[in-house]
Order: C-alpha cells, then structure tokens, then sequence
C-alpha cells in the first residue's frame, strides 16, 4: 500500500508543490467542444506552461492567461481582452483542467451565440 501512495503523492508532486520561481511544463489531453455548433475536437498531449510566482499560466489551445487565484486544490485563471473572454481552473490534485472562452461581438460585450466560443476539459500531468 505505501509505495502506491507514494506513486500517486509524486504523480502530482507539480500541482501541490509550493509556488517556485520556475516555469513547469505539464501535457494537458481531453477535449476542446465548440458549444454553439456542437463540433468536438480531441487534444492530445499539449503542453502547457505553468509559473506560479509569476502568476501566469500559457494555456492549451486558448494561450497565455493571468493567474488570479492560487490555493491548495486549485488555480483560477483568467483573461479579458477586446476579443474574448476566457476563465479556467487547474485542479492541482487530480490535474483537471476546465476553460471556456467567450467571444466578444463589435461593441466590446460578450456574444453567447458566437459560433467561437468553447470549452476545454483535459487531463493534466507533469512534463
């Protein structure tokens, strides 16, 4: 039983480590569905690229992110550009990654009916 644990406790060693000065990489696979035209497109090992004391976050598919909160079962995320709207949160234990992006229409507001808009659910493991 012990080395099991052990197994599992290093397995996600990179999401519960205390913030650090270095960059980690992790490999995020799931699922990227577009929500307003029903397409789903699989990912597959994209990397990701994860730096706590610097509070940002490069994203599969959807790019760099600020880090808005951190504690010991979670980053939160976010981004908020004249394009899109994107929020997310890493599960710092088992890995799960949730994203959604809103697109924005001309006037600046986010437009639900956007055919853009997505949500990403993966899996992630340290790199």
């Amino acid at each position: 039983m012990r080395p099991i644990l052990i197994a599992i406790l290093s397995a996600t060693c990179a999401f519960v480590a205390p913030a650090r000065a270095e960059q980690r990489t992790i490999f995020c696979s799931g699922a990227l569905f577009y929500q307003n035209s029903g397409v789903t497109t699989p990912i597959q090992g994209h990397a990701a690229l994860l730096n706590l004391e610097a509070r940002s976050f490069v994203a599969p598919i959807y790019g760099p992110v600020h880090v808005a909160k951190i504690n010991r079962k979670q980053i939160s995320f976010w981004k908020d550009d004249q394009v899109s709207l994107i929020v997310g949160a890493l599960n710092r234990v088992s890995g799960s990654l949730t994203m959604q992006a809103i697109h924005k229409g001309p006037m600046g507001n986010t437009n639900p009916s956007d055919v853009r808009n997505s949500q990403l659910n993966a899996r992630c493991t340290p790199g």
